[in-house]
């Protein structure tokens, strides 16, 4: 099971690109459903899952785990920009939600809301308060950040769910929030 595990993780490509007719980046993780019904079994292949990048939002590198990452341009006052990251991982939905609150010293003001975009169920998540690192950010301080907010969309697909966290201070986050929402309205799976 370790070796299909493997075998399965090294068939995901990953691309990323922009597209100049609608200033736009369309993301999306594939996998071939040949060779992952023949690794996996009967269990159901990975989706192929779209989005849309707000065009305000810069894409950056990605690296590890992550399938991509954006920089959000602070908002007049904050002293850093805010990033969102999405990953696809394991774990059940309350323990990511759980590692996601570990990472503020006494979040406050948390939401979590179940809804679906198209067939997909999608878990909101926010939080606000210090923020003490423990994340997988590139460049990440160790310095704890108070007045950060952090906003997360849980993407159920199979067999892992996607992640988007927004992740930076009060002010930017608030800002973005409608970007991000448009964002997740945009997720489709292929």
């Amino acid at each position: 099971m370790k070796r299909a595990a493997r075998l399965l993780w090294a068939l995901v490509a990953c691309k990323s690109g922009p597209d100049a007719s609608t200033n736009t980046t369309t993301t999306t993780s594939t996998i071939s459903s040949a060779a992952s019904a023949a690794s996996i079994g009967n269990v159901k292949a990975p989706f192929d899952v779209t989005w849309t990048k707000p065009t305000s939002w810069t894409a950056e590198p990605s690296v590890g785990m992550r399938k991509a990452t954006y920089r959000i341009a602070k908002a007049t006052g904050d002293a850093d920009d805010a990033i969102l990251s999405v990953i696809v991982a394991g774990g059940s939905i309350d323990d990511n939600v759980a590692r996601w609150k570990s990472q503020f010293d006494n979040p406050h003001d948390f939401t979590r809301k179940d809804d679906k975009v198209g067939d997909l169920g999608v878990n909101i998540v926010e939080m606000h308060g210090t923020y003490t690192g423990g994340g997988m950010m590139v460049g990440e301080s160790p310095n704890p950040k108070p007045g950060w907010a952090l906003v997360g969309a849980i993407v159920q697909t199979s067999p892992q769910p996607y992640f988007f966290k927004m992740l930076g201070p009060d002010k930017t986050i608030a800002q973005a929030r409608p970007e991000f929402q448009a964002l997740v309205d945009s997720i489709r799976a292929k």
